[in-house]
């Protein structure tokens, strides 16, 4: 069974780029229609009730998110095509979405239909939250103030300034917040180091990556350590040592 599938950009070029790829190299892919604009794409989605979207974020006098917006309940997947700016793209990476950075690459777009066959065939999730999420994100004057963490309980807008430290686990990361919240996200701890390090996060041995304002101490007994503000203590590992003091006194 194909997966039936709508474009949406408003660059025609776009389109038919992303047309000649799919029926090329993704057999098992049906294109059942294409918009340039939102009022089209809403009626299109309605009307094929399609199994995937392929959203452009930039459409002049809108965005895609404007789009999802549109739906009470989005039953079909999407995967953003798109050339937006960095901050951008690694809030939807690590926000569970799935997105093609222009031009598309054939491999990439392979293995992003791959993707969506698995989810496919497992059960039906209602997306609509975490794309509202990632909408208000986005258009946020200072933009990535939050996080959204994916768990296997569901999905968790998270303040980064409310991050304490992050541990890691094997092929799990640890979320530890304040107020004593703590969420499991099956991605490693490398994986946010890019994320967070912009917003004043140290990784302070291979297994902590710290948020520098939770320090309430640095220990010198036994080696360098860090006591966060909820109460914890952490190891400063000797490879990190230089570089953390120094971090410290540039604040």
């Amino acid at each position: 069974m194909k997966i039936r599938v709508i474009i949406v950009d408003d660059e025609e070029r776009g389109i038919i780029a992303l047309r000649e790829l799919i029926n090329n190299y993704c057999t098992d892919v049906q294109i059942v229609g294409t918009a340039t604009n939102i009022a089209d794409a809403e009626s299109l989605i309605k009307e094929k009730e399609p199994d995937l979207v392929f959203l452009d974020i930039e459409i002049p006098g809108s965005n895609g998110f404007q789009l999802l917006e549109k739906f009470n309940e989005i039953n079909f997947e999407v995967i953003f095509v798109t050339a937006y700016q960095e901050y951008a793209i690694k809030a939807i990476k690590f926000s569970a979405l799935d997105y093609l950075l222009k031009p598309v690459r054939i491999s990439e777009l392979q293995s992003a239909i791959e993707k969506i066959k698995k989810k496919h065939h497992s059960q039906t999730e209602n997306n609509t939250g975490k794309y509202h999420f990632f909408k208000t994100m986005i258009n946020e004057a200072n933009p990535f103030k939050k996080i959204i963490l994916s768990t296997m309980e569901g999905y968790y807008p998270v303040k980064i300034e409310d991050i304490i430290y992050c541990k890691a686990d094997d092929s799990y990361t640890h979320f530890y917040l304040q107020a004593g919240k703590h969420y499991i996200v099956s991605k490693q701890l490398k994986d946010f180091d890019d994320i967070l390090q912009p917003h004043n996060f140290f990784r302070i041995h291979k297994s902590y990556l710290i948020n520098i304002n939770h320090i309430e101490k640095v220990t010198k007994t036994d080696g360098i350590g860090v006591i966060m503000s909820n109460h914890e203590e952490l190891p400063v590992s000797f490879r990190k040592k230089d570089e953390f003091i120094e971090k410290i006194k540039s604040i």
